[in-house]
């Protein structure tokens, strides 16, 4: 509901999360390659929530960050992340 901006839970809206570091291992830019696909199948009927960390120096980061920024402006009420929240420098 908070990333959404539900006022009320949908329980028929499907949720697919992936929380983990943000590195070519782990294909997060498969998820977002594919995240708009699904969208449109789903006619916006579900939630994707992307969240971890990465290093804002790797090139592979930075496509993610822009594929990011792209499917939230296009669809807020369907794909969430947040790069300044999750996408912060490996310690």
């Amino acid at each position: 509901m908070k990333y959404f901006n539900y006022g009320e839970a949908d329980y028929s809206v499907p949720l697919f999360s992936f929380v983990g570091r943000i590195t070519l291992q782990k294909g997060v830019l498969l998820i977002l390659d594919v995240a708009e696909t699904i969208i449109n199948r789903m006619g916006g009927k579900i939630n994707i929530l992307v969240g971890g960390a990465g290093d804002a120096k790797d090139p592979y980061v930075h496509n993610c960050w822009k594929k990011i920024d792209y499917l939230r402006g296009k669809y807020p009420s369907s794909f969430w992340a947040n790069p300044n929240e999750f996408f912060t420098g490996n310690k």
